[in-house]
Formats: C-alpha cells, structure tokens, sequence
C-alpha cells in the first residue's frame, strides 16, 4: 500500500491503533526508510513512541540492531507518534 492508499485508508476519527497500523509503515517508507531503519514501539526516555526511524550510516551502525539514536524529533499525524532521526 502506498502513502495515498494509506491515507485513504484511514476512517475518520481513527483511534491511534488503527492509524498506527495502517499509516505508520507507509509514511516511513514514502520517507525513504527500510526495514532495517525503523523500531516499532520504541522507549525514548519515560515514554514510548509508535516507530522511531535512523538512517543506518554503516553496516555497522544498523538501527534496528544497535536502537542508538541521534538527531531526533518527533512526527505526529493523528495521534500515531513517530520519531525521526538523523546521522550526526
């Protein structure tokens, strides 16, 4: 599914599962993350956001394997929580 049909996708008023499930995968993709690049439910000091997503830097620096990140912000659409992070 792409960004659009996902967008479509989403009923109004979608509770935060819904849109974290059918949105959050699609819009991290749409922004060039792959599989090895995201976390789901990752815990950022007391809280836990719905996917955090790095740019790997190396084969050594994978994401996904490593969970160090660096540059952060946070996205919101809906109330999915998605946080983004550069190389620094």
């Amino acid at each position: 599914m792409n960004l659009e049909q996902a967008l479509n996708a989403l009923p109004p008023d979608a509770p935060e599962k819904v849109v974290e499930a059918i949105f959050s995968r699609p819009f991290l993709n749409a922004l060039g993350f792959g599989d090895l690049e995201t976390i789901p439910g990752f815990k950022v000091s007391n809280l836990i956001v719905d996917h955090a997503a790095r740019k790997n830097t190396n084969d050594d620096n994978i994401f996904l394997h490593t969970g160090q990140l660096c540059l952060c912000r946070t996205l919101w659409r809906k109330s999915a929580r998605i946080l983004v992070c550069g190389s620094s």
